[in-house]
């Protein structure tokens, strides 16, 4: 849950690195899967399960995006049924995100990019946005 990730009111952020000397500290990236948008902490897991809880929504991915300021947006790329109307699904799906921001990117798709043992390909995902404009 998102309270463990809180000690005596500090946020242990799970980044992983090293100190190759006394002076200098190299972050690696992170070991959770936490999201960090706007200074708001969001874990995508209780997201993705509302979103696939939605009717016309096989799958669902939250990830992180980007703007054209280059700051980091939520980024809600959904697996769409057949024969679902896009228009009320982007509805249902604002419905699901405005609980946890307001402003976010989404992408309808027919089928999100996947490995070949069926996992969601999160960066492929985020090459899917369109470049934005300066």
């Amino acid at each position: 849950s998102d309270r463990a990730a809180f000690v005596d009111g500090w946020y242990r952020t799970s980044d992983f690195g090293y100190k190759p000397d006394h002076a200098t500290l190299v972050v690696l990236g992170r070991s959770d899967d936490m999201l960090n948008i706007g200074g708001i902490k969001l874990s995508p897991a209780p997201i993705e399960l509302r979103l696939k809880a939605v009717p016309g929504v096989r799958d669902a991915v939250v990830t992180e995006g980007a703007d054209r300021l280059q700051t980091r947006t939520l980024l809600v790329a959904v697996e769409v049924a057949p024969g679902v109307d896009r228009n009320q699904l982007g509805r249902r799906v604002d419905a699901v995100i405005s609980h946890y921001t307001r402003g976010f990117q989404l992408l309808l798709l027919d089928a999100l990019p996947r490995t070949e043992t069926g996992k969601v390909k999160r960066d492929a995902v985020r090459a899917l946005l369109p470049p934005q404009a300066p």
